[in-house]
């Protein structure tokens, strides 16, 4: 006997585009702070040293750095590319130093 239920589908938050400054998410010692130093801050979580976390974050930037030809070569068009822009890899990603003395 097959049994087919009926599932309401789930609605989607709406989140703000990114300017590129902070994550969604506290991630490591600086908050929200979008940069390397804060996600390294915090790799212990994750029981990994400093080395093997930024093996995956260099892993998982070879291919983020190609998000714009991905988009492109699937037709998305150039102004919402444009408006996707500000987050992903924001120049604040490559910080190395601390955003600010103070922890959040």
């Amino acid at each position: 006997m097959l049994v087919v239920s009926r599932v309401r589908a789930c609605p989607r938050p709406r989140l703000p585009i990114n300017t590129g400054n902070e994550v969604p998410t506290t991630v490591g010692r600086f908050g929200r702070a979008t940069s390397l130093d804060n996600i390294l801050s915090r790799c212990d979580v994750f029981r990994l040293t400093k080395e093997e976390a930024q093996a995956l974050i260099d892993a998982m930037l070879a291919v983020a750095r190609g998000w714009r030809e991905f988009f492109l070569q699937r037709g998305v068009e150039q102004r919402s590319i444009e408006m996707l822009e500000r987050a992903m890899l924001p120049p604040s990603f490559f910080r190395d130093t601390p955003p600010d003395a103070r922890i959040r």
